[in-house]
C-alpha cells in the first residue's frame, strides 16, 4: 500500500491502489501472481481480470437498481405532491362552492314577483 491512510473500505479499491502503488516491489508481486494463480502467473492474472470483471458487472447492477429505486421513489414524491397540491386545490373549489351556496342562502330576498310565483305555484298543485 501507498504511504498515508488508504480510506477506501472496498476491497477491489485496495487491490488496485496496491496493484498501481509502490508498495511492492516485482518479487513480491511475482509471488503473489503466482500463488493466485496455482503456480502460474498467467492464471493469477486472469483470476483477477475476472474479479474486476465481475466486481463491474455487479457494480453497474447495483447502479441499476440504486438509479431505478431513485427513480421511483422521485416518481412517487412528485406523484404525492401531484396528488396533494390536486386536492388542495378540489377542496378550496368545494369549499368556495359551499360558502357560495351559504351565502346565497343566507342572503337570499325575496323580491314581489318571487312572491307571486309561489303563491301561483301553491295554488296550482
Amino acid at each position: 500500500m501507498q504511504k498515508g491512510i488508504l480510506i477506501m473500505k472496498d476491497t477491489a479499491f485496495q487491490i488496485l491502489d496496491i496493484l498501481t502503488g509502490k508498495g511492492k516491489t516485482a518479487a513480491e508481486m511475482t509471488h503473489a501472481l503466482k500463488e493466485l494463480g496455482g503456480g502460474d502467473m498467467q492464471n493469477g492474472l486472469s483470476l483477477i481480470g475476472e474479479y474486476f470483471t465481475e466486481k463491474s458487472a455487479t457494480a453497474l447492477t447495483d447502479g441499476r437498481i440504486q438509479g431505478g429505486l431513485v427513480v421511483g421513489a422521485a416518481s412517487l414524491v412528485i406523484g404525492g405532491i401531484v396528488f396533494a397540491v390536486s386536492r388542495v386545490k378540489e377542496k378550496k373549489v368545494l369549499e368556495m362552492e359551499g360558502e357560495y351556496i351559504l351565502n346565497t342562502i343566507k342572503n337570499a330576498k325575496s323580491t314581489p314577483e318571487d312572491e307571486e310565483e309561489i303563491d301561483q305555484d301553491l295554488y296550482t298543485t
